[in-house]
């Protein structure tokens, strides 16, 4: 996704701005650590311990969901966390086209 629609996009809110000096505006996460850290060349793996508390922390970043863990995406699968549709989700290497919706917590 090009950076210039990433900055075009709304801030959405979030609760906690108190993340080890984590650059959040409002639940955004700010262009320089987008580019380090996400989008479909990131990845890394959400653990079952992580799937099972609802959240997981990545780039800095603490992250929740709600949807149900894809059948047939293994907690080993590279996945990575990509802004798209006006909000973030995280998608599995080796199913493309599925996606979970996630908010920064």
């Amino acid at each position: 996704m090009p950076m210039q629609q990433h900055r075009m996009q709304p801030a959405m809110r979030s609760s906690s701005r108190s993340m080890h000096s984590v650059d959040h505006d409002h639940g955004r996460i700010s262009n320089d650590r987008y580019a380090r850290h996400f989008g479909r060349e990131h990845s890394f793996h959400v653990n079952r311990y992580d799937y099972d508390h609802r959240r997981f922390r990545y780039g800095g970043y603490g992250f929740g969901f709600v949807e149900p863990w894809p059948v047939g995406w293994g907690y080993s699968d590279d996945v990575y966390v990509e802004y798209t549709d006006g909000g973030y989700y995280m998608y599995n290497r080796f199913h493309p086209g599925l996606r979970i919706s996630v908010n920064i917590l």
